[in-house]
């Protein structure tokens, strides 16, 4: 499985999470903007905008984020709106866009939705958020149905859940997907990790893997991390 690199950029670096309702999309929106906003060593100027204005009480959920880590938080619902409030945050390092938590077959919706993500075409990196806990054909399904969107990588979500990420690994390495975040729990921002060979390979069940020779061919990558 190939491990997600970030490219540089000129302006603010739009990072777009998409996937279906469920997958702890604007958690992890929140646990990423806190990773480069709040606890990085050098933290960035980071903004977020949600354009998820259909699940009861999502605005208020990642405004409260907002709130707490001291981060602008606006809510966008047209493509006007996004577009005007990209060209506001032009002073911005990163900005961190949630949407909407659909079904993969809702067709209209996710439609919609693409559309309004047009604003930031050509500034954008979309990345799908998958659920640790999904069955096979059902992540070959999410996948496929979010293929419209260009998405340049898969963050895994909810590997608290499940002990079991082969399914996952064979996919990704099938559809030839980038592998960007894990995250492993509800804690922001420290439930979230940058996808590496060496963590995938120590949550492999079945499969007996000796740590020092993960570490000595992949780097010391697969360290726990702190509480």
């Amino acid at each position: 499985v190939a491990v997600y690199r970030e490219k540089k950029a000129a302006g603010p670096k739009v990072f777009i999470l998409v996937g279906p309702t469920g997958v702890g999309k604007t958690t992890t929106i929140a646990k990423l903007s806190a990773m480069y906003g709040v606890s990085a060593a050098r933290p960035k100027q980071v903004r977020i905008l949600t354009i998820d204005n259909y699940r009861i009480g999502a605005k208020e959920q990642i405004e409260t984020y907002g709130d707490i880590m001291g981060i602008p938080v606006a809510c966008v619902e047209t493509f006007q709106d996004f577009k005007k409030y990209l060209a506001l945050y032009g002073d911005a390092d990163m900005v961190f866009v949630d949407t909407i938590g659909k079904s993969p077959r809702d067709f209209v919706k996710l439609a919609e939705m693409k559309e309004l993500l047009e604003a930031a075409s050509g500034r954008a990196g979309v990345h799908l958020a998958v659920s640790a806990t999904t069955k096979t054909n059902d992540i070959l399904d999410i996948m496929q149905q979010f293929e419209p969107f260009g998405y340049e990588s898969v963050i895994v979500t909810k590997l608290d859940e499940t002990a079991r990420v082969g399914n996952i690994i064979s996919v990704l390495a099938e559809k030839r997907k980038c592998l960007s975040y894990l995250t492993d729990g509800q804690r922001v921002p420290q439930d979230i990790e940058p996808a590496t060979a060496a963590r995938l390979l120590l949550r492999l069940q079945g499969l007996r893997v000796r740590r020092d020779h993960v570490e000595k061919k992949f780097g010391r990558q697969a360290e726990e991390k702190t509480a």
